[in-house]
């Protein structure tokens, strides 16, 4: 009859396991796989163990260039000092052995005692602070006696000019004593102190003695700083 729908019942066996076919090649490309992968790995492995050592081996090529340079660098450095000491410290200390270390000072210082000392031979002149402020433009400080030495030092250098020189001696107030640059206080044993004792004076040494006078006058003064050891 037209029109009608005709049902049909399909019987589909299971399918079971031995019903399942592989084709060769599929079944030895399967059971190959785990071994291609385990090649692979060992591959990328040996090629990461290569460029570490290359990496390593970069390094300390680098390394060992750079090694090289500062030992150059320090080579011509121990060369100069040499150089420089041949030149200087056995024309100046001329008992000392060759190559041996010495006490030099810039241009236009004298040394004396392991200090190095500056004073003026023109006619500038300065007060007690511009002085000062000079000598520490100069990294050094206005001129500090330690002891009698030093002051035998000055004294034939400025006995011989006849000038008034500023020194870093300066009073005190309100405690009216006479203190160095330093800090430290003027020691009586080496010389005595100058006669005033209030006001804004500043010490100065003249011929073999120690003077006071106004910070604001002007007078010379004498720089020290201490020697380069090369």
């Amino acid at each position: 009859m037209a029109g009608e729908i005709v049902y049909a019942d399909l019987n589909i066996p299971p399918e079971t396991p031995s019903s399942r076919t592989f084709h060769p090649s599929q079944q030895s490309y399967a059971s190959q796989s785990p071994s291609w992968q385990k090649i692979t790995l060992c591959i990328a492995c040996i090629g990461n163990v290569i460029l570490l050592a290359a990496l390593v081996a970069l390094v300390l090529q680098r390394q060992a260039e750079k090694d090289g340079g500062m030992t150059k660098c320090y080579t011509d450095l121990a060369n100069f000092t040499s150089d420089l000491r041949s030149k200087l410290c056995n024309t100046i200390q001329e008992n000392s052995p060759a190559n041996s270390s010495c006490q030099v000072c810039p241009a236009y210082w004298h040394l004396h005692m392991s200090k190095c000392y500056w004073w003026h031979s023109n006619n500038s002149i300065k007060n007690w602070n511009d002085s000062r402020d000079d000598c520490a433009a100069r990294d050094a400080r206005l001129l500090i006696i330690q002891d009698k030495d030093m002051l035998n030092f000055i004294t034939k250098i400025t006995q011989e000019k006849h000038y008034s020189y500023w020194i870093g001696l300066s009073l005190s107030l309100p405690e009216k004593k006479w203190m160095w640059t330093t800090g430290s206080q003027m020691d009586r044993n080496i010389t005595q102190e100058p006669n005033h004792d209030e006001g804004q004076y500043c010490g100065a040494i003249r011929n073999s003695k120690i003077i006071s006078d106004i910070c604001s006058v002007e007078f010379r003064w004498i720089c020290q700083k201490d020697t380069v050891l090369i």
